[in-house]
This record gives structure tokens, C-alpha cells and sequence, in this order.
């Protein structure tokens, strides 16, 4: 785990580097498949979606907010 950060994540992380991140690239490349669902389980229907709304009380609505704000920022400053 030390090797891997000093070798990759703090170099593309922190740095930005895009030579790091190509090697990266390289050598997972040949052990990632990408494949789509109707690809591999075509016998599978189609995706469904069902949206249901719901009012927050008061006090979920101070909870979501609260969680929110500070992942919010928590992203923002990984991003950063």
C-alpha cells in the first residue's frame, strides 16, 4: 500500500501527474473488462426506474442538510 501511494496515488493525486497515470493505466489495463449488460445477460429486461418523492420533517431535513453540506465540502477539498 505504501509503494502504491508513493508511486501513484500521490504523484496523480496531489500532483497531477499524467505520466504516473498513463503507467497506471498500462499495467491494470490487460485485467479490466468492459462489457456492457446486454453484452453478458441478455436475458436481463430492460432497467426500471421508479422515483418516489417524500417529504423530510423538520428534523430529517436538518439531518440531510448538515450530511450534505459536509460531504460537499469533504469532495471539494479532495478535488482541491
Amino acid at each position: 500500500v505504501k509503494s502504491f501511494n508513493a508511486d501513484y496515488r500521490v504523484p496523480i493525486e496531489k500532483r497531477g501527474s499524467e505520466v504516473r497515470l498513463q503507467h497506471l493505466n498500462g499495467r491494470i489495463k490487460p485485467f479490466l473488462l468492459r462489457r456492457t449488460k446486454e453484452q453478458v445477460a441478455t436475458e436481463l429486461p430492460p432497467k426500471t426506474e421508479i422515483i418516489h418523492w417524500v417529504e423530510l420533517s423538520d428534523g430529517q431535513r436538518d439531518v440531510y442538510e448538515t450530511v450534505r453540506v459536509a460531504m460537499d465540502k469533504k469532495v471539494r477539498d479532495e478535488i482541491a
